[in-house]
């Protein structure tokens, strides 16, 4: 899996070029920020962030579905070095 620093992940930090990292992995969700449930203002803040605890406790209002967890691998491109 290729590995990505977080001064890499850091660049990715705009609603049209979004990467996030979730437990040590980095996911470019750039794709789906128009269609999230929550709406893109919910991920646009943490754009190019370790978004972990964010993306555990919804921000702090709860936690994602067992369904949104899973639909975080179509998104996978690789780890935290």
């Amino acid at each position: 899996m290729k590995k990505y620093s977080l001064s890499e992940v850091k660049q990715h930090n705009q609603a049209h070029d979004c990467w996030l990292v979730i437990d040590g992995k980095v996911y470019d969700v750039t794709e789906m920020i128009e269609t999230h449930s929550g709406g893109k203002d919910k991920i646009v803040p943490v754009c190019g962030t370790d978004a972990t605890i964010y993306f555990q406790t919804q921000g702090g209002n709860g936690s994602h579905s067992l369904g949104a967890q899973q639909k975080l691998n179509d998104f996978l491109i690789g780890e935290l070095s």
